[in-house]
């Protein structure tokens, strides 16, 4: 509306003039992949992506022909349309191993700006609109490589930084030239800034980017789905059957595998999410683990030999069975299982449906009686422990909840940060852990509705991690 507007010109020409002031600090933000909180990425994010939308749309508006052709040029506005999705859906995925069309289409919005042809017509003209991104990129690039050697820091790379992005900026009326040059910056950021060691393996699928990659030291191998952490291995010899990160035998998990009776002693047990198969390293020689993946690729990363082998170790006690875990759980036994993991929401984009109550619903006519369910509820922006917390009141569950914290060397051997939520019908059924000083009720907050399939309030928890 605001595009095809009385007043298209005045806006067109506030997003031509805003489109460099946002693109710019979000471009040095995705080059040294900094963790903002969402709060401040997603306002970010979403005011570039109007800026650059709002202002194609106005070019759009301004090249709009007289109304006897207006039915062929809606025509293909729609087709290009239909083209963009396409492409996103269809041939993106197989194209790039990353998310490299987001970035595409940012210069491809600054290079759209309106353009002074007669600045480039010239062949000086030309060679300064190449001249400048060149310099800009190989400036980047080194400025990126000197800071990991210094400290490898989101700050310093971004005070570094600011000096190619300064230069960048100084050519933002010309849209040529300021176009190529957050190009430039972006691909050596892409090319020098890898923020995930020496990468080993790489592939996108319709769920996201899996990364396999082996750290600076060459002590470890880590699963990366984008930028968050869903496993990682020792490779030393003698370590790799250790689970790490958020699956260490001194974690919450760990302190309630070790404590509960039930969970060592218990025959069948069920995971929702594979990751590389770390809680395999848990199975005893009697028990029978069932993994619940919904996409193939994580399974076959896991297990790839040379990448990871707790599943290899684990042999005939681990199945992984691909599928929605709901789904697939509807196929199994009532009272199958002597303990249900869930180990589904540690990414961006949880699964609500995996924690509404009617999905606890299912969970407990799957579990055995004395039964007892883990909620692996680690997360950068959610906190959780609120909606498990009203979903055990619902189901009269008595629930007990851990955040773990590490230190900067139990951070360097492997170990990670990790929020748990056990729960269980009856009290008894968790034992000792309910005198256990480290496990807290989690609490009840007005502030946090029951979860349902038919609502869910993903906001209500994102201001609690806030504060």
């Amino acid at each position: 509306m605001l595009a095809f507007g009385a007043r298209s010109g005045s806006s067109r020409a506030f997003a031509d003039r805003a489109l460099p002031l946002l693109i710019l600090p979000l471009a040095l933000l995705m080059i040294v992949h900094a963790s903002l909180p969402i709060w401040l990425a997603v306002p970010l994010h979403l005011c570039t992506f109007a800026a650059a939308a709002l202002l194609c749309h106005g070019e759009l508006a301004a090249d709009r022909p007289p109304s006897s052709s207006l039915t062929e040029f809606y025509f293909w506005i729609a087709c290009g349309g239909m083209l963009g999705g396409l492409f996103n859906t269809l041939a993106a995925p197989v194209l790039f191993t990353g998310i490299a069309e987001y970035p595409l289409v940012l210069v491809l919005a600054c290079l759209f700006r309106s353009r002074e042809r007669s600045a480039i017509a010239t062949p000086l003209g030309r060679l300064n609109a190449l001249a400048v991104p060149v310099a800009v990129g190989a400036l980047t690039a080194v400025l990126i490589v000197g800071a990991r050697r210094l400290g490898d820091t989101p700050s310093l790379a971004l005070a570094a930084l600011a000096l190619p992005a300064l230069v960048s900026f100084g050519r933002s009326r010309r849209p040529v030239p300021f176009g190529l040059s957050v190009g430039a910056m972006l691909l050596a950021g892409w090319w020098a800034g890898n923020p995930y060691g020496r990468v080993l393996y790489e592939e996108r699928t319709f769920f996201g980017v899996y990364r396999v990659s082996a750290d600076d030291s060459g002590r470890h191998h880590a699963l990366y789905h984008g930028t968050t952490l869903h496993g990682l291995q020792a490779v030393a010899e003698g370590r790799e059957g250790e689970p790490l990160t958020y699956y260490h035998r001194t974690g919450p998990f760990g302190q309630a595998f070790d404590r509960l009776p039930r969970l060592t002693a218990g025959s069948e047990i069920a995971v929702v999410g594979l990751g590389v198969g770390s809680l395999g390293s848990y199975a005893a020689p009697a028990q029978r683990w069932t993994f619940y993946e919904i996409d193939p690729a994580v399974e076959r990363i896991a297990r790839t030999p040379g990448y990871f082998s707790f599943l290899r170790a684990c042999g005939a006690r681990c199945r992984v069975e691909i599928g929605d875990a709901r789904v697939s759980l509807t196929r199994a036994r009532p009272g199958q299982y002597d303990l249900i993991i869930l180990d589904a929401f540690s990414s961006d984009a949880i699964p609500t449906h995996l924690l509404t109550s009617e999905a606890v619903s299912l969970y407990l006519a799957r579990l055995a009686p004395g039964g007892v369910l883990a909620f692996h509820i680690s997360n950068r922006h959610l906190a959780l422990g609120p909606v498990l917390a009203r979903a055990a009141l619902r189901h009269g569950l008595t629930a007990l909840e851990q955040r773990q914290h590490v230190s900067e060397a139990e951070a360097a051997d492997g170990k990670r940060p990790s929020d748990w939520v056990i729960a269980a019908r009856d009290r008894r059924d968790l034992g000792p852990l309910v005198g256990d000083p480290r496990w807290v009720t989690p609490a009840v907050l007005p502030s946090v509705p029951l979860w349902t399939d038919d609502f869910s309030n993903v906001l209500s928890v994102l201001s609690l991690r806030q504060r």
